[in-house]
């Protein structure tokens, strides 16, 4: 089973959520405001688990300074080291693909995605779904947040 499990939505997402938001005081479209996302980003995420894309997790993950694998319940520990430098995710993705020696065709080939999906990433600064993240990972032997660029541990 695929360790990001359902991409659209999750009960121990949804749990999490409502768990770090019973901390906090202020009405939840404050804290939405205060964490720079919709509102309706997190109130579907704390009423039906929806996952949002992966820079409003990255948002939601920096803001109660956790780890994503901790959001998405898929970890039990909350401790988190934020990295000295904020890096992008292509120019992570970048240095990890050089460090290995390969290019964004081998890449592309070996996880079974389209090679374009590099170019947007460089030229138009998208970052990939959960899904191709969770690939990326795997192939890099990383965590989503170091390939996100929160933090330097890898």
């Amino acid at each position: 089973m695929n360790k990001w499990q359902d991409f659209k939505s999750s009960e121990e997402f949804k749990a999490r959520i409502n768990e770090l938001l019973s901390d906090k005081r202020g009405t939840k479209k404050n804290i939405a405001h205060e964490m720079g996302v919709d509102f309706r980003s997190l109130s579907n995420a704390y009423n039906y688990g929806i996952i949002p894309r992966p820079m409003t997790l990255v948002k939601i993950a920096d803001y109660f300074n956790v780890p994503i694998d901790y959001l998405l319940g898929r970890t039990e520990s909350d401790y988190f080291v934020k990295g000295k430098t904020t890096h992008n995710f292509y120019d992570r993705y970048s240095a990890l693909r050089d460090e290995l020696k390969v290019t964004d065709y081998q890449i592309a080939a070996s996880l079974h995605f389209d090679r374009t999906l590099c170019y947007k990433w460089k030229s138009k600064g998208h970052t990939p779904t959960l899904e191709v993240i969770d690939l990326l990972c795997e192939y890099f032997d990383v965590s989503a947040d170091y390939l996100l660029g929160r933090t330097d541990i890898r």
